[in-house]
């Protein structure tokens, strides 16, 4: 669960008894009621602050009603993001803006990971205002690295830049991804074997290949 603390006004209406406090991943819903809270005071001196615990993400969308004395329920709240910005959709940024042309959902993926291996929790439960830029950079490199592992244990085609370092498809890809690792070991305080260890790729779903990865020489081979 995650703590969300919400400021509102409630409407000028001494029949309400109760707030209704709604969940969604999605701006748009469905919506999922986390809590109903009674202790709202007394009309006119409602609350206008609540914290509730009982969230399931403290990034999603959340929306909130009212009750009242005959237990009718208003229309939900506008929606919104009680904490705007994700570590996840910060490292998401970076590496986009570094030139990586892979699906925003793929790097989100990949960053998701990266996030959960260096904090030990959620990556989702970490505030982006408590990493600093040197970690973040770290990360970000870490993530870029993955992609690139990503693609090779697949044997996509492609080749991008990002930032100082050029990735292209070939005999270039193992130092790029030894460069990546090693860029992102000094930023996040780490030795290159084990940002090399956080960095191995994990086996997709429906794929039919078995991945080695080497880390002594920085080789992805795959296994019929």
């Amino acid at each position: 669960m995650a703590t969300v603390k919400f400021n509102f006004v409630l409407p000028d209406d001494p029949r309400i008894t109760a707030i209704r406090i709604y969940e969604s991943s999605h701006h748009e819903g469905p919506w999922g009621i986390i809590e109903t809270v009674t202790a709202i005071g007394t009309y006119p001196d409602f609350i206008t602050t609540y914290t509730t615990d009982e969230a399931i993400n403290a990034y999603d969308w959340f929306s909130l009603s009212t009750i009242n004395d005959v237990g009718v329920e208003s229309t939900l709240s506008d929606p919104q993001r009680i904490i705007d910005t994700s570590l996840v959709d910060v490292i998401t940024d970076r590496v986009q803006s570094r030139g990586v042309a892979v699906d925003e959902v793929v790097i989100r993926q990949e960053a998701e990971a990266v996030i959960e291996q260096y904090f030990r929790a959620n990556p989702y439960s970490i505030d982006p205002s408590t990493v600093s830029f040197q970690v973040q950079s770290g990360l970000t490199y870490l993530t870029m690295a993955r992609l690139l592992i990503g693609q090779l244990s697949t044997g996509e085609s492609s080749s991008w830049v990002a930032g100082l370092v050029s990735m292209k498809q070939g005999s270039t890809s193992e130092d790029s991804i030894e460069a990546l690792l090693t860029l992102a070991g000094q930023l996040l305080g780490f030795g290159f074997s084990v940002v090399a260890r956080m960095a191995t790729p994990e086996i997709a779903g429906g794929l039919s290949k078995v991945i080695e990865y080497n880390i002594s020489r920085l080789q992805v081979t795959s296994i019929e």
